[in-house]
C-alpha cells in the first residue's frame, strides 16, 4: 500500500491485535482476543496497549460464575503511541550510476553513496535494467531488508484505539487506501480477490477483500479486534 501513501489516499491502517510473543502467545491468540466482549486502552509502564474483558465475564460456566470484572489480560500495541514517527520499509533494488535509474524511478531513488542509488518497486514500471536488458528482471529486495537509510516515507500518529474489523465505515475504509478502478460520479473500488480488475461501489466489500487477501480467507468471519491506526505523512525527522 506504498503507492496509497504516496499518493495521500491511505491514512489509517488496521492490524490484529496479537499476544506477545512469548508466555503470552501460548494461552491467547486472535480468534481468543475475538470472544472478549470489550476492551479500553491504557498504559502500563509507560507503555500504551489495551485492556481486554475476559471472553465470559459476567457469565456463569461449569466451574462457577466469572467476575464481570473479569480480565483476560493487556497487550501493547507495537506501533507505538499518539505523536510517535513510523518509518516506512520499500521493496528495493540497488542501482550503480544514474544510467541504472529508469525515468519513472529518479523522481524518489535515494543515493546513499556517491553514484549509488536505492530505488523502489512503488515508483517503478520498468522490470528491465535500463542499462543491462541482458540481466533480466531486476532483483527486487524485501522490504525487510531495506536500510534505514534509504527511508523516505515517514508517518506521525495522530491516533490508535482499538475496534472491531467488522465495524469499518465507508469513509474509514477509503481512509485505508483501497484501490479507485474508476472515477465517476459514483467511484468503483478494486475487489482484490479477482485477478481481474473487477470492482464494487462499496468501499467496505473492498476493503474486505483486501484484507482476506493478506490475512487469510475466512479472517474477516471472526471479525477479530484490530488496531486502527491514524498518521499523516511528514518530513523525515532532525535526529533519525
Amino acid at each position: 500500500m506504498v503507492q496509497a501513501i504516496l499518493r495521500g489516499d491511505k491514512t489509517h491502517d488496521r492490524r490484529l491485535v496479537k499476544p506477545a510473543n512469548g508466555l503470552q502467545s501460548k494461552w491467547a491468540d486472535v480468534e481468543t482476543l475475538a470472544r472478549c466482549p470489550s476492551n479500553y486502552i491504557c498504559e502500563i509502564n509507560g507503555k500504551l496497549g489495551a485492556q481486554f474483558q475476559h471472553p465470559h465475564a459476567g457469565t456463569t460456566q461449569e466451574y462457577g460464575k466469572v467476575d464481570v470484572m473479569s480480565p483476560c489480560g493487556w497487550f501493547k500495541c507495537p506501533y507505538g503511541a499518539v505523536g510517535d514517527v513510523l518509518w516506512v520499509r520499500e521493496t528495493w533494488a540497488l542501482a550503480v550510476g544514474k544510467d541504472e535509474v529508469s525515468p519513472d524511478e529518479k523522481k524518489g531513488a535515494v543515493e546513499i553513496q556517491e553514484d549509488r542509488y536505492i530505488v523502489f518497486k512503488a515508483d517503478s514500471t520498468c522490470e528491465i535494467n535500463p542499462l543491462h536488458p541482458e540481466w533480466g528482471k531486476k532483483l527486487w529486495k524485501p522490504s525487510l531488508y531495506m536500510p534505514k537509510s534509504a527511508c523516505r516515507l515517514f508517518l506521525r500518529i495522530t491516533d490508535i484505539r482499538v475496534e472491531r474489523l467488522n465495524d469499518i465505515s465507508e469513509e474509514d475504509a477509503v481512509a485505508e487506501g483501497i484501490e479507485i478502478i474508476h472515477s465517476s460520479e459514483v467511484p468503483v473500488f478494486r475487489k482484490y480477490n479477482l485477478k481481474e480488475k473487477l470492482g464494487t461501489t462499496n468501499p467496505v466489500l473492498s476493503f474486505q477483500t483486501l484484507w482476506e487477501s493478506i490475512n487469510g480467507k475466512g479472517c474477516w468471519d471472526i471479525n477479530p479486534w484490530v488496531w486502527v491506526v491514524s498518521f499523516v505523512r511528514v518530513d523525515k525527522p532532525e535526529n533519525f
